[in-house]
């Protein structure tokens, strides 16, 4: 890890920022609008100056036009908009890029030599053509991220010819009232202040972008968008430094206590223990600078279950079996290494879109996760009360450390619930009410909540998932998928029947994506510390 980070920050610190992948991919960009609003510019600037000299003293209007419709003014013109055809396409090679930047710069300046030789009143031309370069060397300050240097290399060649233009054609100037010696001086003093001003400003800017940058850089990571904001962090969409797979980054809260932050870096070592498909794979974890932990996972395209219910309601008995078996093969795998998920909820059961597989389970959020096999007491907050109200078991709230792979199992029970009738077990107006209802109430049969039947051995299933003693449940995962295995009458969810779903509600998908990252309220997570209770 540590040389991945060095290399990665070897090629942070180059000078030539945008010769990196993050830098490259904004250059381009940048190079594209940039290109687009001149030439926009530009083209609105010939019919101003066609009105603004019409009429005016010792000026043909034939001169004006003929000044316009040069031939150096449609090369101006693309070589003006040359950046945006170049660069609004596929991703050009890193080393094109400055190359294109500067050579712009060349052309355009030849363009304004060339097309300053028709100007119809020859002792403004250099002037009025400093003034357009000094604003289009102001643009490009402000769109196009570059080094002072090379700002100032590029402002050189934009004025280099023009000045030719003024000093090999003295004789323009000698008779006029505004003689080459007056413009010489006046040219080349103000070509020198907007050329310095605007590598200042690039140089200036270009700082301001590598702070940003560099403050949202996380290691090896650059965290790209907010994905949500669960109890224990929050998480982001990221791009890897020096790799291309898509990744995710979880960030514990800075608010968080000293045995939180504990907890948090025991959650990345558990999960990077599981390798089972339905878990989420952990790439890497580290701190950063400030002390603030962090770990990179995949990253999930898709909806947890939680949104999946909120966009299609109850969900198919078949489907519903199809992701059960997934997560109890994730917590099979978990149990078996001693660990206890703890907060089993919809929130946390995703679900993606997978090429090979369009209904892939991916199980998330190990925050809470209790060790049974920990020695560190501390740590394993056996007095705490974790999870979430709406999917704890009873034993969760009346004795915290009896805890086991069972209580996993009467949460993913309460998620079955959730999408078989699209609502959840138990409500009430607060955390306390519904607390009391898992430990006393008995669930309403899923048939009688929705409505309409449910296949018999899977309403069986569910109900003794949530059965209130643990030993009236389902024993181990391994046993819970094969009892899913066995109810026939539901039916069969296959990859097409995935398919069909997901192509009728992508744009849902992505809009519901689009509304939690720019969410900010937290789940809602229950952490009662019970030894401060007395």
């Amino acid at each position: 890890m540590k040389a991945v980070e060095s290399q990665a920050r070897v090629a942070d610190s180059d000078p030539a920022y945008e010769l990196s992948p993050q830098g490259k991919t904004q250059l381009q960009e940048r190079l594209a609008t940039y290109g687009l609003v001149v030439a926009l510019v530009a083209t609105g600037y010939f019919p101003a100056f066609y009105f603004t000299w019409r009429g005016h003293p010792g000026v043909s209007e034939e001169a004006i036009l003929a000044h316009i419709f040069s031939p150096w003014t449609f090369v101006l013109l693309f070589v003006h908009a040359s950046p945006w055809l170049a660069c609004r396409g596929r991703p050009l090679p890193r080393a094109w890029l400055p190359a294109i930047d500067v050579a712009v710069g060349a052309g355009v300046g030849a363009a304004y030599c060339g097309i300053l030789t028709s100007h119809p009143s020859p002792p403004i031309a250099p002037l009025e053509g400093l003034l357009a370069i000094a604003s289009v060397l102001g643009m490009r300050a402000l769109l196009v991220p570059s080094t002072g240097t090379r700002t100032a290399l590029v402002g050189f060649l934009l004025c280099l010819g023009p000045g030719l233009m003024l000093f090999t054609n003295a004789a323009h100037y000698s008779a006029s009232w505004l003689g080459v010696r007056t413009t010489g001086p006046l040219f080349i003093t103000w070509a020198t202040v907007a050329i310095v001003l605007t590598s200042v400003a690039s140089r200036v800017l270009y700082g301001l972008r590598r702070e940003v940058r560099d403050a949202r850089l996380l290691g090896q990571y650059t965290l790209v968008e907010r994905l949500g904001k669960g109890g224990m962090g929050v998480v982001y969409r990221a791009r890897h430094a020096l790799l291309r797979r898509p990744t995710a980054v979880k960030l514990l809260q800075a608010t968080r206590r000293p045995e939180s932050i504990a907890r948090f870096e025991r959650e990345v070592q558990h999960m990077a223990e599981l390798t089972h498909p339905n878990t989420v794979h952990i790439y890497d974890y580290g701190r950063t600078a400030d002390g603030v932990f962090y770990y990179a996972m995949e990253y999930l395209d898709g909806i947890d279950l939680e949104g999946l219910v909120a966009l299609g309601g109850p969900q198919p008995f078949a489907r519903v079996v199809h992701l059960l078996r997934q997560a109890c093969g994730s917590l099979e795998e978990a149990h078996r290494r001693g660990l206890i998920h703890r907060d089993v909820k919809p929130a946390n059961l995703f679900l993606c879109r997978d090429r090979s597989e369009p209904d892939t389970i991916k199980v998330l959020d190990f925050g809470l996760v209790k060790d049974s096999a920990a020695d560190d007491v501390g740590l394993s907050v056996a007095d705490t009360v974790l999870g979430t109200p709406l999917y704890m078991p009873p034993e969760a709230f009346m004795k915290p450390d009896s805890v086991d792979a069972r209580s996993d199992l009467y949460s993913l029970g309460a998620v079955a619930y959730l999408l078989i009738t699209g609502t959840p077990v138990f409500s009430g107006a607060s955390m306390i009410e519904v607390s009391a209802k898992h430990v006393h109430s008995k669930p309403e049969s899923p048939s009688e909540r929705l409505g309409r039947a449910v296949p018999p051995d899977l309403e069986a299933l569910v109900l003794s998932c949530l059965a209130k003693l643990p030993v009236e449940r389902p024993q181990s995962a391994l046993s819970l998928r094969d009892s899913l295995d066995a109810c026939e009458s539901v039916g069969a969810w296959g990859s097409h029947d995935a398919e069909v779903w997901w192509e009728a509600h992508r744009l849902r998908v992505e809009a519901r994506r689009a509304q939690a990252q720019g969410a900010s309220a937290p789940d809602q997570t229950l952490v009662v510390d019970m030894g401060r209770s007395s």
